[in-house]
């Protein structure tokens, strides 16, 4: 096309050309670090990603004996505290009655239902768990497909 032109208009264009092959330049230059940001992403997404965890049954029976070993620490230095006066006004100091039992075990199955748990391993762990939420989610963790 400069060829055809006047010479007075050659060099512009020549410049033009310069131009477009610097932007054409630019324009892939960004391209490939964007292919490679996404790249990064993707692996970083990959490592990140969890895993799922398969236990062979003894060593899934450890797991639970260890949680179990830490809880009964954990109950021990509660019952050290219960010993302590309670806020309790009515004087009584009786066990709670069935119907409470069964009201916090309810109750502990609606919450681990509102944690995407399903209604019949909730009320599995409900029962095993002896009243204690965090033992109930181990249980779960550990025994749940």
């Amino acid at each position: 096309m400069d060829r055809l032109m006047p010479p007075e208009y050659g060099s512009l264009w020549k410049g033009a050309e310069q131009d477009e092959a610097a932007r054409t330049k630019k324009d892939a230059d960004w391209a490939q670090r964007k292919a490679e940001q996404e790249a990064r992403e993707v692996r970083k997404a990959k490592r990140e990603a969890l895993m799922p965890l398969f236990l062979s049954n003894a060593l899934s029976q450890a797991v639970e004996d260890a949680l179990r070993t830490v809880r009964g620490e954990l109950t021990t230095r509660k019952s050290t505290f219960s010993a302590l006066p309670d806020d309790d006004t009515s004087g009584s100091s009786t066990p709670k009655s069935t119907v409470e039992t069964e009201k916090s075990t309810s109750e502990m199955v609606e919450q681990l239902r509102h944690f995407g748990w399903p209604a019949d391993l909730a009320a599995t762990a409900a029962e095993r768990s002896g009243g204690d939420i965090g033992i109930a989610q181990d249980w779960l963790v550990l025994n749940a497909p």
